[in-house]
Formats: structure tokens, sequence, C-alpha cells
């Protein structure tokens, strides 16, 4: 029984032969390694502009991530606050926990 080393594929193959098929199992297994390896995403950042206006609000809907900015512009004839629910507990039986950008326990 004949094993196959490294050395006796040199000598029956060449050695240029034997880098070129180094080389293409590498590629080979760098592929493969990028395919499963997981995908990250980034999110950067964005400025969202909403207008108040007398009867409606414009956009309607925003999704408003970590790191965005959101400027509200006021076009009607009256005051108004924003209250944010940034820890989502507006709907929780222990009522919200809304305000102006900082958190009350």
């Amino acid at each position: 029984m004949r094993t196959s080393t490294l050395d006796t594929t040199i000598l029956r193959y060449g050695p240029l032969k034997m880098m070129i098929e180094m080389v293409r199992v590498l590629v080979v297994a760098l592929l493969l390694s990028s395919l499963v390896m997981p995908m990250a995403s980034a999110h950067g950042a964005n400025d969202f502009s909403i207008i108040m206006r007398g009867s409606s609000i414009q956009p309607g809907v925003a999704e408003v991530m970590q790191n965005d900015s959101v400027t509200f512009y006021n076009v009607a004839d009256a005051n108004r606050t924003i209250r944010v629910d940034w820890m989502g507990m507006a709907n929780t039986t222990r009522g919200a926990r809304q305000s102006h950008g900082t958190h009350r326990p």
C-alpha cells in the first residue's frame, strides 16, 4: 500500500503544480468561510424633520432608531408638548414613563 505524502506529491507533479494546488485549496477555503460567517449591518445616523400643522403631523410614521436625530417644526398657532416614550412603557399597567429627554423612575 502506497501512501501519498507531500514529498511524493511534489516529486510526482512538480513544485509549481503543488503550489498552484495549495493556492486553489486556500482560495476555496476562504470563499467557503466567507459564506459561513455572519453578516454585520451598520446603521448610519439619520435626520428626521417632523412638521406639526394645525390638523396633521407629517410624516405620519417615522422609524427612529438609535443615533437618529428628530427635529420638530411647529407651524400651528398653538403650544405643543412632545413626550418621548423611549423605554416602550406607554401601554403597560404601571403607566407611561414619559419625559422630555430624561428618565423619571
